[in-house]
């Protein structure tokens, strides 16, 4: 009976030595591979592929909002944040798997149907953020969300995005046109331009959408051409503030040049957005009695149009509104989405004024 007890008493005290000498190992591995699986500390790789939304605006700017989003994230979490549009076709699936890209913005049904990878829905069901499977890095995006919702950042980032400027919305706050009415008015004075008309031919441009290409290469806000954005100190043409601060400093030379043909500082106004549109040496060549295309003409009443509009006026130029809302097909179907207006009318505008001219934004001398 003495041996039964001792054996008893034995087997009590060394089941928990035993489990606990077990699960600090454990542990202590759980430990480790939270740390190396963290978004932390390591560069910070997004794809933004929201083209779907882009022609949308009952979604509001699902893309822009998005991206000041990934930035926010990325600055807190990595001292490298870098964000790319996905290319048309691309398949990222891999580049998750293999860790060499962090997360894929995407809507629902591009989820890439592999194993290994996890999606959340941080804002809401339209937008999916997409990374390789880990309990940690999903951890982290909900943690961080939770805590920057709670920021005044968060509710002055919902209004701009999508309580701006929609023409065919009539809730809307009056006093923002764009999602970057600070930036354009901090650039519109290097061109000495009411703010308003700066505003106006970026609408021209995207509609305020970073995520337009042209089929000559022109990206973002302010539709840059690569080169000429790299002559203007650009280093990510994709970066909001970065492409209004070279598009500006490209329309103040354009001014300057033209300056030195006119006095009349409407005629300034007018030969400045040309240029922008179809190039500084067509535009010289219009200055030489060759008349001026079609397109740009167009481009010019529609940018002043858009300006008019911007300061409560009646756009000056009846027959390019007449002509516009004949070609615009409208979206019937009303959309609900959780930070956006509610079912408003969708465009398709394509991209007629997005670098689809003859040697537009060239910076050839």
């Amino acid at each position: 009976m003495g041996v039964k007890r001792v054996f008893k008493k034995f087997l009590r005290y060394l089941v928990p030595t035993l489990l606990v000498l077990l699960i600090i190992p454990v542990t202590g591995r759980y430990q480790s591979q939270k740390a190396s699986d963290s978004f932390k500390d390591k560069p910070f790789k997004c794809i933004l592929g929201l083209e779907s939304y882009k022609n949308y605006l009952s979604k509001g700017y699902l893309s822009g909002f998005n991206y000041e989003l990934l930035k926010a994230f990325g600055n807190a979490h990595s001292d490298s944040t870098i964000i790319t549009l996905a290319e048309k076709g691309a398949d990222y699936a891999d580049s998750l798997l293999l860790d060499s890209l962090s997360v894929l913005v995407v809507p629902p049904e591009e989820i890439p149907a592999v194993q290994g990878i996890t999606a959340l829905f941080p804002v809401d069901s339209s937008v999916a953020w997409v990374f390789k499977s880990n309990p940690y890095k999903g951890h982290e995006i909900i943690r961080w969300f939770n805590s920057f919702k709670s920021t005044p950042e968060y509710p002055s980032l919902v209004q701009r995005f999508f309580n701006c400027y929609n023409p065919y919305s009539s809730k809307r706050n009056p006093r923002i046109i764009s999602p970057y009415d600070e930036s354009i008015k901090r650039n519109s004075r290097v061109i000495g331009w009411d703010w308003r008309l700066l505003a106006a031919l970026i609408w021209s441009e995207s509609m305020f959408r970073i995520d337009v290409t042209s089929p000559r290469g022109a990206v973002g806000l302010m539709q840059m051409m690569p080169r000429t954005a790299k002559r203007f100190g650009v280093d990510n043409v994709l970066d909001p503030e970065e492409n209004i601060t070279a598009g500006a400093k490209y329309l103040s030379m354009l001014q300057k040049l033209f300056s030195a043909y006119t006095d009349d500082p409407e005629m300034l106004m007018r030969l400045t957005i040309a240029s922008y549109n179809c190039g500084e040496g067509r535009t010289l060549e219009d200055l030489d009695g060759r008349e001026q295309s079609a397109e740009t003409t167009a481009y010019i009443k529609s940018v002043l149009n858009q300006y008019d509009i911007f300061r409560d006026e009646e756009p000056r130029y009846k027959e390019v509104l007449d002509s516009v809302e004949n070609t615009i097909p409208m979206d019937s179907t009303a959309v609900t989405v959780l930070l956006g207006p509610d079912g408003l009318g969708g465009i398709d505008p394509g991209d007629e004024h997005a670098g689809d001219e003859k040697q537009q934004h060239d910076d050839k001398e």
